[in-house]
């Protein structure tokens, strides 16, 4: 199977609220990355009275959401490279943080 297959099929057995990142073909290899930025708009909670809070996290907190949504998103996608049998085809590189952002390449 090459990256281009595989990114499809990952494309077909995940919906998008499934992950909490997003993956992009960039030649060939797969990037998944996660904006804990675009993420927070889900932490946002309004009071009956209609006041608005939001909830903020420090640069320690930060990393550690992002580092979660990492684990959970990368667990899944071995688990189906597993079921597919793909697993020991493909390497996973370790995750980088820039920012509120964490990604991790397939190739």
């Amino acid at each position: 199977m090459d990256i281009s297959e595989l990114f499809e099929k990952i494309q077909e057995e995940f919906y998008p609220e499934e992950l909490r990142g997003e993956f992009v073909l960039q030649g060939n290899l797969i990037v998944w990355s996660f904006n804990l930025t675009d993420d927070m708009d889900e932490f946002d909670y309004v009071e009956e009275d209609g006041e608005e809070y939001v909830f903020n996290y420090d640069g320690e907190c930060s990393e550690e959401l992002l580092i979660e949504a990492y684990h959970e998103d990368i667990e899944q996608v071995k688990l189906f490279l597993d079921e597919i049998e793909e697993i020991d085809n493909w390497t996973f590189s370790d995750y980088e943080i820039v920012d509120e952002v964490i990604l991790f390449k397939l190739f």
